[in-house]
């Protein structure tokens, strides 16, 4: 997509920010803006339910019971001042190091899966969690004309004005289940804080917005690699909490966030993952099993999605294909998939001897360090994984075979990677890296440094600074 074209999207979001106190309409385009704009630029399509509406219906109400008899048994006798919100694996991960931190605030969890509860409860050691569902009913509520009227200038079909529609009442009616939820907690809990690790996807997006108009703090918690591109003007957060540098300089230039919002933390789940001792099964299952005699490749991508087309995706795994079968000598390929990858895409990858792995990652125990220590070399797309590679010493080859990350990740514009455009350019670094040992570029170095900032400040700003700001 054309920066002309994200330029007029900017705008479009702007209006309907400014128009969402009075229109409903613009506030739930605002609010869904982030689905809009990646189902229009084809990134994430949005697929229509095609379920019976019965069988939906029924579904709907039995997660609605489920959920609100647990959130009555949680919130009996028992008093919460903060709420986070953990929706993902990676959530998780840079949670449980605060731990300790916010133990005094008596936070009560929130994810949006029944199957996430108890592995949040036991890293957490409490019962103290509860899920809002998600429905898959829609609501009446928007028209196609109306809609299609607003969008007038971005020249999109009226199929993909249905599908619009169809995201509005779906998002209409979970906003209003969110709302529910909230407001039953914050009835009898007198809540300062809300932590949250995506304010721009709809579970975190609605919980932040329905507290930001509650006057609770909301704040935005850095959890993977934020990049110099549209959708980081939609965060709607008071604050963010960031690893370092590298990302303040990119969230001041976005749409009103400004200095005095951001807070350079560090990241303190580096400390926790790198002295976690790797799991038994890992080192029977993965370590063990590597051919001394050939170098491991390990494949970090994170699969379609808002920075990587689904077309492109399949390109770099074709790539990826020819690669494994014609570096076989030299390197053994260890592919690890990312939550949202699919496995169906690596059929052809496992065919040519790749090995390729995919877990429940929110319930495994292994971290994406016990698979970095194994590899000689890593190569991904503009994935955290790279800056995490670098943290420990190792050689990243970063792939772009359509110019979909060199404008946005300041990585690989510094240089700090080996970066590829073609199959032919991989051969010749992965060539040169046998002869020259793994060296790694001296740019690498200076970006961990901008990126990961000391994570000793975490302890600070819970003393501090937040007690400070939720006093307001």
């Amino acid at each position: 997509m054309s920066n002309s074209l994200d330029n007029d999207f900017l705008n479009l979001y702007r209006t309907t920010k400014k128009e969402a106190e009075t229109n409903e309409l613009y506030n739930f385009i605002n609010f869904s803006f982030l689905k809009i704009y990646l189902h229009t630029k084809g990134r994430e399509k949005y697929k229509v339910n095609d379920i019976d509406f019965f069988k939906r219906l029924l579904y709907t109400l039995k997660e609605i019971f489920k959920a609100y008899n647990r959130l009555k048994r949680v919130l009996k006798g028992s008093s919460f001042n903060s709420i986070i919100v953990i929706n993902e694996a990676s959530h998780l991960k840079h949670a449980v190091p605060l731990k300790e931190d916010i133990k005094d605030y008596n936070p009560l969890f929130i994810t949006n899966k029944a199957r996430y509860i108890k592995v949040i409860a036991d890293s957490f050691n409490t019962n103290n969690v509860v899920y809002i569902p998600i429905t898959i009913i829609k609501a009446e509520k928007f028209r196609t004309l109306e809609i299609e009227k607003l969008l007038a200038d971005f020249n999109i079909s009226s199929n993909e004005v249905n599908s619009i529609a169809e995201m509005l009442n779906e998002s209409y009616r979970n906003y209003n289940l969110t709302k529910r939820f909230i407001k039953a907690i914050t009835k009898t809990n007198k809540i300062q804080f809300v932590y949250i690790f995506n304010d721009l996807l709809f579970s975190g997006r609605a919980i932040v917005d329905i507290c930001n108009k509650m006057g609770i703090k909301t704040y935005y918690l850095m959890h993977g690699l934020l990049s110099d591109e549209f959708i980081e003007n939609l965060h709607i957060c008071d604050n963010y909490l960031v690893f370092g540098d590298y990302t303040r300089n990119i969230l001041v230039k976005k749409e009103g966030i400004t200095n005095e919002k951001i807070v350079t933390l560090g990241a303190p789940y580096l400390r926790e993952q790198l002295k976690t001792k790797q799991p038994d099964f890992f080192k029977e299952e993965i370590t063990d099993k590597l051919p001394k005699e050939k170098k491991v490749a390990l494949i970090l991508l994170s699969g379609p999605g808002h920075t990587v087309s689904e077309e492109h995706h399949k390109k770099i795994l074709e790539l990826l294909e020819e690669l494994t079968e014609s570096k076989q000598k030299d390197y053994h390929f260890l592919f690890k998939l990312h939550g949202k990858d699919n496995i169906d895409y690596y059929k052809n990858i496992i065919s040519a001897k790749g090995e390729v792995y995919k877990f429940d990652h929110f319930r495994s125990k292994e971290t994406i360090f016990d698979w970095i220590r194994a590899a000689d070399v890593i190569i991904t797309g503009a994935s955290t994984t790279a800056l995490e590679a670098m943290y420990m010493g190792k050689p990243v080859i970063t792939i772009d075979l359509q110019g979909e990350f060199e404008d946005e990740t300041a990585f690989i514009q510094q240089g700090a990677t080996y970066h590829c455009r073609s199959i032919n350019e991989v051969y010749v670094v992965m060539d040169n890296l046998l002869e020259n040992s793994f060296t790694i570029p001296k740019e690498s170095k200076a970006i961990v440094n901008q990126y990961f900032a000391d994570f000793s400040h975490i302890q600070e700003f819970h003393k501090e600074l937040l007690p400070q700001q939720v006093a307001v």
